[in-house]
This record gives C-alpha cells, sequence and structure tokens, in this order.
C-alpha cells in the first residue's frame, strides 16, 4: 500500500469521539462547581457567613459577568489555536479556586473566589471551550456528539447534588468545596491533555470521520454534507435578523433561568420541604436533563432545530407555572422532570442552533461576541430573584415574571428562520 494512503487511512475510531468523550468528562467535572449544585450550599453558607440572599445573588452574577468577559476573547482564540491547553489552564484555574471556597471568611473572599471561577469560562454550560471543539469535529453528526458533550453536565448535576448535600451534612460545607475542586482536577484534566485538537483538518481527517480519502479537492464536486453547510463570517452573521432574534430568545431565557436556578431549591425549603427531599428532586431533574440532551441530540439531526427549541421553552413554561401555582410534593417532582425536559434539550438548542445557521469555520468568534450578552443576562436573574425575595418575602413575582420571559424567547426562537444568500463568501470559503 502507498505511503500516502497508509496515512489517510479511516481510524478504527474517529478521533473526534475521543474528544467528545474528554470533553464530557471535563463538563460532568466542573458541575462540582455550577451554579445548579450551588444550590445546596445557599442556605448553609449565607447562615454560617451572614450573607443576605441577595448579595450571594450578586456573587453569582459577578461570575458570570467574568464569564462573559473572557468569551470575547477566548472565542477567536479557540476558532486559531484550538482548545487544549486553555481548557487545561482554566480546569486548574477553576479546581484551585472551588477548593479554596472552604477557607472563605466574608463576602470579599467569596465574591474574588468566584470571578476567578468565572474567569476560568469552562464551568458554564454552552461555554466556548468546551463546545466549540464539537462543532468544527463534526457536521452530519453535530447533534448527538453535542448531546453527549453537554449531557456531562446532566449527570454531573444528577451526581454532585446528591454527593454535596450527603457531604455537607456529614463534613460541613467547606471541607465539601477542598473535596469538590480536587475531584474537578482528577477527573478532567487528563482526558482533555491527551485527546483535544483543534480541528479534523489538522489531523489529515474529516469532519464525522468520514474517509480522508474521499475529501473534497481542488475542483472536484464537494460532498453534500459539506456542500449544504455555509460558513459566515462574524460580520456577516451579525447582519442577519435571525442572529438578533436568536440572541434575543437566549437572553430572556437565560435572564429567567439565572434566577430560577439558584434560588428553586430555597423556594421548596421556604415552603418547608426538608432538604433531602429538595436535593432528591434536584437529582430527578437532572436525570431527566441528561436524557432531553441525548434526546435533543438526535431530535436537531431530524427536525428543524427552531422548532425544537420552541418545544424545550413549551416544557420551561409549564414547569415554572406549576410550580409557583401548586405547593404540593408532586408538584415538587413534576415540576423537575419538566424544567429537565425543558432546560436539557435548550441546553444542546443553545449551542446547535449557531453552527447549524452559520457554519463551523469561524463559530467560535461569532459565539465569542453573543455569549457575553446572554451571560450577563443570567447573571442579573439570580439578583433579580433575590431583591423580590428580599423585598417580598416571596419568589412567586420574580418566578412569574421569567415564565413570562420564556414565553416570549419561544415565540422568537420558532420566528428565526434559517438565513439565507446566494453564494458563500470567498471569506468564508477559503476558512472552511
Amino acid at each position: 500500500m502507498p505511503a500516502d494512503a497508509a496515512h489517510r487511512r479511516k481510524p478504527r475510531i474517529f478521533h473526534g469521539w475521543w474528544i467528545v468523550l474528554a470533553l464530557f468528562m471535563s463538563n460532568f467535572a466542573v458541575e462540582a462547581t455550577a451554579i445548579f449544585s450551588f444550590a445546596v450550599f445557599l442556605r448553609p453558607m449565607s447562615e454560617d457567613l451572614n450573607i443576605s440572599r441577595q448579595a450571594i445573588s450578586w456573587v453569582m452574577a459577578a461570575r458570570r459577568l467574568a464569564s462573559g468577559a473572557a468569551s470575547i476573547a477566548i472565542g477567536r482564540f479557540v476558532d486559531r489555536h484550538g482548545g487544549r491547553w486553555m481548557i487545561a489552564g482554566a480546569l486548574v484555574i477553576a479546581s484551585l479556586a472551588t477548593a479554596a471556597l472552604g477557607l472563605v471568611q466574608n463576602t470579599g473572599h467569596f465574591l474574588v473566589l468566584f470571578i476567578v471561577i468565572g474567569l476560568s469560562a469552562v464551568t458554564m454550560p454552552g461555554n466556548l471551550l468546551t463546545s466549540v471543539p464539537v462543532q468544527k469535529w463534526f457536521v452530519r453528526k453535530r447533534g448527538r456528539a453535542t448531546g453527549f458533550v453537554t449531557s456531562g453536565f446532566g449527570i454531573g448535576a444528577m451526581v454532585f447534588v446528591l454527593l454535596h448535600q450527603q457531604l455537607i451534612d456529614t463534613i460541613g460545607w467547606r471541607q465539601t468545596w477542598v473535596i469538590s475542586g480536587a475531584l474537578t482536577a482528577a477527573l478532567s484534566l487528563p482526558l482533555v491533555l491527551l485527546f483535544v485538537r483543534r480541528a479534523p483538518e489538522d489531523m489529515g481527517l474529516r469532519p464525522d470521520g468520514d474517509d480522508p480519502a474521499t475529501a473534497p479537492v481542488a475542483g472536484a464536486r464537494p460532498r453534500p454534507a459539506y456542500a449544504a453547510e455555509q460558513s459566515w463570517t462574524s460580520r456577516e452573521a451579525l447582519r442577519t435578523f435571525s442572529m438578533w432574534k436568536i440572541l434575543a430568545a437566549y437572553v430572556l431565557v437565560s435572564f429567567a433561568m439565572g434566577g430560577l436556578q439558584l434560588h428553586r431549591a430555597a423556594f421548596w425549603e421556604d415552603r418547608g420541604y426538608g432538604r433531602d427531599l429538595v436535593a432528591t428532586s434536584y437529582s430527578i431533574d437532572s436525570l431527566i436533563f441528561f436524557l432531553a440532551i441525548l434526546g435533543a441530540g438526535f431530535l436537531v439531526e431530524r427536525f428543524p432545530v427552531r422548532y425544537v427549541a420552541g418545544f424545550a421553552m413549551t416544557f420551561t413554561i409549564v414547569g415554572v407555572a406549576l410550580m409557583i401555582a401548586v405547593n404540593a410534593t408532586w408538584v415538587l417532582f413534576a415540576s423537575a422532570v419538566l424544567l429537565g425536559v425543558g432546560q436539557g434539550t435548550s441546553s444542546v438548542m443553545q449551542v446547535h442552533i449557531w453552527p447549524a445557521y452559520y457554519g463551523r469555520a469561524h463559530i467560535g468568534t461569532i459565539r465569542g461576541y453573543i455569549v457575553p450578552a446572554i451571560l450577563v443576562a443570567q447573571a442579573l436573574g439570580a439578583p433579580f430573584a433575590g431583591f423580590f425575595y428580599d423585598a417580598t418575602g416571596s419568589y412567586d413575582w420574580a418566578f412569574w415574571i421569567s415564565g413570562a420571559a420564556v414565553a416570549i424567547s419561544g415565540v422568537l426562537l420558532v420566528s428565526a428562520k434559517p438565513p439565507h444568500r446566494s453564494a458563500p463568501s470567498p471569506t468564508a470559503m477559503a476558512a472552511a
């Protein structure tokens, strides 16, 4: 066999799936520090440190704002150089800052450490570091690959909510943070360093594991999978109406869920439900979240992404309304299921819709411009809910407003049709 043919031979397991495994474990591990898992820390930390819920909400907001600021530079960097070393560095920073949370004595310490975690930009669902590589390595199978990677957050949330609650009850919240920091690094760093690479073309491969021997050459007719995808530059994408509709939709839903995710555990505890019962409902939410993520990854390969996104918003609206309107144990679990379906599906759509509409060549740069706005909205949602609680003694008004925001976002998403143009731009074609 000629040397070049052997070099171009299709690997037994496409390297993109090893990247999916590495990024899945990264997302699983960082869920130890995530907003969802932090919910079980809210009351014990608030009481021990004498910090109001609104103040904790602003700390969480600062973390998200820091992630948004970091995302602006990260998107362009990942497009050009890949995310291997940046992800590894971010995981080290996040792990050390998480362990240091066990030493905090006041709001200032808490704030600084959460800003550092935010600047690592690896601990938020949909973050550029763990999502852009998948979008580079897959086109036809992008939905399922995105679903598998994103499911790390679902499984991580399911595990860490229960683990954190047990550890807090046994050894206290300070030691729990130290253990979480160690786990974050140990579970994720080795695989990231071993497998993550920038793009399949860097290794002589094609997206989706297609045979390199059939890769398009100059003057040849491109394969249908790649001919169908047009890559837009960031400047071109920002000029489309669909871009602003999608951005507005995810700004609204991020604002809504930013408050609800952080304060939901306290909401149920304030109604008289025990912490163990609430933690169990969170675990069920996480399980459904995980299953919804996997299902959404396959759904989006068969149905238009905007309709699947609208489906997600419908479940979220019903879950929020039921939670506020009915105070019953069955609602604690029913709303967890509904929100798990809605938010699990939405977490995949929020990542998948951008390359589906604008291609993979400049996807890091494009999302680098829009992710900060989404994170700012999510950041403001938490103190918004905390303000209403401190002012009225109830979360009801804040959560009803959140439900309305989700409803509007659903309408925007369903109406956001894919952008079209007569031919791909020369710049986009050259970079693809």
